[in-house]
């Protein structure tokens, strides 16, 4: 047996530090390099949508042409504006690669700018619906470049803030309603309805339609003023009507001439409204009770009684009419459905 002062082989040592789980010192690595970026010039790229409409992936393109494969893959998602900017010769010769747009229409949105500076320049009003319809005449004129254009919402949103657009009134009134009449009116509509059910609850009112005018609001430059243009007056008044619950009479249009250009190859009955005329195209109240006599027999041929809410005005004086109560308001805003009723 050996003694305690026995040196340990050298072996036995080797084997408890092994089972000491010592761990063993890692080989160093060598750091990785990273490879640069290769430069496509312009022809470059018009090469690789060529391959790619041949039908070649875009792996395949990038050894073809000694560069990464998502390079390629994003010359390919720009494919719109690199053709149309090439076609147009907008690369000069010394230029040696095309910096990567943002936009997949920036060509196109530079073209509805110009446009809409020149319109502005005239102090027109351009809303947002004619700029989409002036994208989509000039993606016409591109033989089939923006075949996938879409002039949608999204669009519009995304030039306006690409060219710091905003929306302006150019000319307007706005008219203050006194909150406390509106309050005395949401007070008293629930004893005004009772004993009505919602579909014979009507309510009624005039507006001015201004057929010729040009828009109050437009697209402006953000800093340009909100100048505007004198616009036509020219109007006719249209009488709207329904119930609570849907139900639409029939509107009544009143212009200035009793038999306009624009009926002569139409009968009134064709027409899909009433017609009535005065020299002022203004309701009146032989107008309006004409209009209420015509709802009156309606609504007696279909045995109902219904109530008629009105605004209080000149044109619209107190009638007693056997299947319509008419009831006057001031600043009328019916929404029953917000009175729990």
């Amino acid at each position: 047996m050996a003694s305690p002062s026995t040196p340990v082989s050298a072996t036995k040592r080797t084997d408890f530090i092994s089972q000491g789980k010592k761990a063993t010192p890692k080989t160093p690595t060598t750091p990785k390099t990273s490879t640069k970026r290769k430069v496509l010039t312009v022809e470059d790229r018009i090469r690789v949508l060529e391959l790619h409409e041949k039908g070649e992936s875009a792996k395949k393109i990038s050894v073809t042409m000694g560069c990464g494969k998502t390079q390629i893959q994003n010359i390919i998602k720009d494919k719109v504006d690199l053709k149309a900017n090439y076609v147009a010769g907008k690369f000069g010769g010394e230029r040696k690669y095309l910096k990567p747009r943002r936009s997949l229409y920036a060509v196109l949105n530079q073209e509805v700018f110009d446009w809409f500076c020149g319109v502005r320049a005239k102090d027109m009003p351009v809303t947002g619906t004619l700029i989409k319809e002036k994208a989509q005449i000039l993606t016409l004129e591109k033989d089939g470049v923006y075949d996938l254009f879409t002039a949608s919402n999204g669009w519009l949103e995304s030039w306006r803030k690409q060219f710091n657009i905003k929306s302006l009134a150019l000319s307007g009134e706005s008219n203050s309603v006194d909150p406390a009449i509106l309050d005395d009116w949401a007070s008293r509509l629930p004893t005004v309805l009772e004993g009505y059910e919602l579909k014979d609850v009507f309510n009624a009112d005039e507006t001015g339609l201004y057929y010729r005018t040009l828009p109050s609001r437009s697209l402006v430059h953000a800093g340009e003023s909100g100048k505007g243009i004198r616009t036509s007056k020219d109007r006719i008044t249209v009488l709207l009507c329904c119930s609570a619950a849907g139900e639409k009479v029939k509107p009544l249009v009143i212009g200035r001439t009793q038999n306009p250009r624009c009926f002569r190859a139409y009968g009134r009955h064709e027409l899909g409204v009433g017609y009535e005329f005065n020299s002022k195209a203004w309701m009146t109240s032989k107008i309006f009770r004409t209009w209420l006599e015509s709802v009156n027999n309606k609504m007696r041929i279909q045995g109902r009684h219904i109530l008629l809410l009105v605004d209080n005005c000149a044109a619209h004086p107190p009638y007693e009419l056997s299947n319509i109560k008419v009831s006057m308001s001031q600043s009328l805003s019916f929404e029953p459905w917000k009175h729990e009723l």
